[in-house]
């Protein structure tokens, strides 16, 4: 109904996987059944090769919650896609383990294949004190100089570091009420990726990352002025 296709959809025969939120006054937790994201491996992907041959970007979303793809054989099958021009963007959610480099510490091994690391600002200090034993994020980007990180910092807006560059700082617009803060970086995720992976064109990157985290805070604001995560 929405346009998208459903035929690389997988289907295991197990429970669904489901994270339930705990709303606080000031804070959340998550309640979460990894059933068939645990199931989710590098042969799932495999099995789409028909979509990554064709597609101009991947996106990995909740990286530590797919231990599946913590291997070499994934970081291989991103490494041959990019070398035939394919993009790569992760976002890693929040580790709940809190050792912060995946399995193995394999996230060292993504990160320099990674176009854009789309975290929040706990997250990107924690990767980069497990990663460089400092909790600056500068600390990312100068390690893999062709990453940008783009660091949401909530109602504070975004920073967007490059390496050798000023960071970009876009602030958001102050909102009347947020009912819900669930899924708001999910939310400005998208927002930002349906921009920037547009073609590119004559306007300047950094008027492109400014005009994608306008749209990410602008679908963020959608989504965190009404209940539930989802965003129509």
């Amino acid at each position: 109904e929405q346009g998208f296709s459903t035929k690389w959809i997988k289907d295991f025969d197990l429970p669904s996987s489901v994270c339930m939120v705990l709303v606080g006054a000031s804070d959340r937790a998550f309640v979460s059944c990894y059933s068939t994201t645990n199931a989710f491996s590098t042969d799932t992907v495999k099995e789409a090769s028909e979509v990554l041959a064709n597609a101009s970007h991947l996106h990995l979303g909740g990286y530590f919650n797919v231990s599946g793809l913590h291997n070499d054989e994934f970081t291989e099958i991103v490494r041959s896609h990019r070398a035939h021009g394919m993009t790569f963007s992760i976002n890693t959610q929040y580790d709940a383990s809190e050792a912060w480099l995946g399995k193995d510490k394999h996230l060292l091994s993504l990160l320099p294949l990674t176009d854009f690391l789309i975290v929040n600002e706990i997250e990107a200090k924690n990767i980069a004190q497990a990663a460089f034993k400092t909790s600056n994020p500068d600390a990312l980007v100068n390690a893999h100089p062709n990453m940008t990180l783009v660091m949401t910092r909530g109602s504070a807006g975004v920073d967007i570091i490059r390496n050798g560059k000023e960071p970009l700082h876009v602030g958001s617009k102050r909102l009347k009420e947020v009912v819900d803060a669930t899924g708001a970086g999910d939310a400005f995720l998208a927002g930002f990726l349906s921009v920037i992976l547009q073609p590119k064109n004559s306007v300047p990157l950094e008027d492109r990352l400014r005009m994608a985290s306008e749209r990410g805070h602008q679908v963020a604001a959608v989504c965190v002025m009404r209940e539930g995560a989802c965003v129509e």
